[in-house]
This record gives C-alpha cells, structure tokens and sequence, in this order.
C-alpha cells in the first residue's frame, strides 16, 4: 500500500500528495456524465506525432481551470483526442466527457 501512496508524492513532476488521504489508492479510469464537469478546460499538451522529436514527449506546463459553481471536487478528468488530418473525410476521436460515448475510457 505505500508504494501506491508514494505514487501520488510525484505524478509526472506534480506533488499530489493529498490524494494518499482519498478513497482511492489508485487513480481511476472511467467515464464521467457531462453534467458532473464543474469546470472549463484547457489543453495541457498539444503533441503533432506525425512531426515531432522524441524529446519533445518531455514536457512541464501550467494551466488553470475556473469553476463554474461551488462545490467540493471529487476528481480531475483527463481525456484526449487524436485529430487524423490528413484524410480525404478528416475525422476526430474524443474520449471528452462532452461528447458521444466510446469505448475510450
């Protein structure tokens, strides 16, 4: 159990070490009804695949989220979307809770 606690003391550069006195050891992955977001969002890492250099993977950055009412937060959702741009008929996958469900969770 601690080596899963100690997971939270570094997650990618960021101490969430508050999160060791949550319900959860582990960080969950599962979909969230578009009606529990609580907040904005905003894009934490833009990657171009098809250009980039390997190191380039390596990344810090700073966002923000501005709460649209008052409440306590449960979690933070994550999700991402792969844009394939070079197609006849371009075509966007989502795994955002903002829109139709996949099997992406």
């Amino acid at each position: 159990m601690t080596e899963k606690r100690n997971f939270w003391n570094n997650v990618y550069g960021v101490n969430m070490s508050v999160m060791t006195h949550s319900l959860f050891a582990d960080p969950v992955v599962d979909t969230v009804p578009p009606n529990n977001i609580m907040s904005d969002s905003c894009c934490v890492l833009d990657l171009d695949l098809l250009n980039m250099k390997a190191e380039e993977v390596e990344f810090s950055n700073v966002y923000s989220l501005r709460m649209n009412y008052n409440d306590d937060v449960h979690a933070l959702v994550f999700w991402f979307d792969t844009v394939f741009s070079r197609l006849s008929n371009p075509v966007t996958l989502t795994t955002s809770p903002t829109k139709k469900y996949t099997h992406w969770k």
